[in-house]
């Protein structure tokens, strides 16, 4: 029997989080597997009581990282010590995947079955952001090419990623299954490379370690099936009003 782990760091509104482990819930998990959660709940005592003792770790600092959405190098510093903190376990306990999936990306049921028979060792479910909600036409993928989000090669693999189909990406994020042949080179973490600007994303960092480490790695987006993101409380209403009913 293989093992996954789903987990994220945490610092979530309530009613998103709970939109968040309905959609893990009914998750279909293929024959020969067991998923495990495990969360990292950083200043999120009110969270506690929707997750069993066993499934999650409080991380304390004195920094409100979803505030205002200003993601300073000091709050994705934190993201990236929690993230590391996740390897950690997936290794001590011997799991034979880690699924990331960030504590406001609501998955399809299908999401595991479709990313497990791809057979990659680091893809990625792709979903949709309006980072400004005063512009929802101008909407970004979790996935991009170049070191920068927004650069000229993602804009030019917009229209592809509205396709059904399995792209090869440099850089994902937010609903991520990763091997343990990736996971298991016990010097890989999510913490910044200082020499290189863009590794404040957590994201971008880890990619960019794994391809040093596996010179032939891969990374993909499977857009099959893709992820809602209540990235704010106004796409949290727009889910419970109109989307919710059509995925049940």
């Amino acid at each position: 029997m293989k093992k996954i782990l789903i987990t994220a760091p945490v610092h979530e509104n309530i009613k998103i989080f709970k939109e968040y482990l309905w959609s893990l819930n009914r998750l279909e998990i293929p024959e020969g597997y067991e998923v495990y959660k495990y969360f990292y709940l950083h200043e999120a005592n009110n969270l506690k009581k929707l997750l069993q003792p066993n499934e999650y770790e409080i991380f304390n600092s004195n920094i409100k990282i979803k505030e205002n959405n200003n993601w300073s190098q000091e709050k994705l510093n934190i993201i990236a010590q929690m993230r590391t903190k996740a390897l950690e376990y997936a290794r001590l306990n011997k799991f034979d995947y880690i699924f990331f999936v960030d504590s406001d990306v609501i998955l399809h049921k299908k999401s595991l079955i479709d990313l497990l028979e791809k057979k990659k060792d680091i893809i990625g479910k792709i979903y949709w952001t309006a980072f400004d909600p005063t512009q929802p036409q101008n909407i970004i993928p979790n996935c991009y090419d170049d070191n920068i989000r927004g650069q000229k090669s993602l804009k030019r693999n917009l229209i592809s990623y509205k396709f059904i189909g399995t792209y090869e990406v440099g850089v994902i994020s937010g609903a991520v299954l990763i091997s343990s042949k990736i996971f298991n080179e016990s010097l890989l973490n999510y913490y910044p490379i200082s020499i290189l600007s863009s590794s404040v994303w957590e994201d971008y960092s880890f990619c960019v370690k794994s391809k040093c480490f596996f010179p032939n790695l891969k990374i993909y987006i499977d857009t099959l099936h893709p992820a809602k993101h209540l990235y704010n409380i106004e796409d949290y209403n727009n889910w419970i009003k109109w989307e919710k009913e059509e995925w049940k």
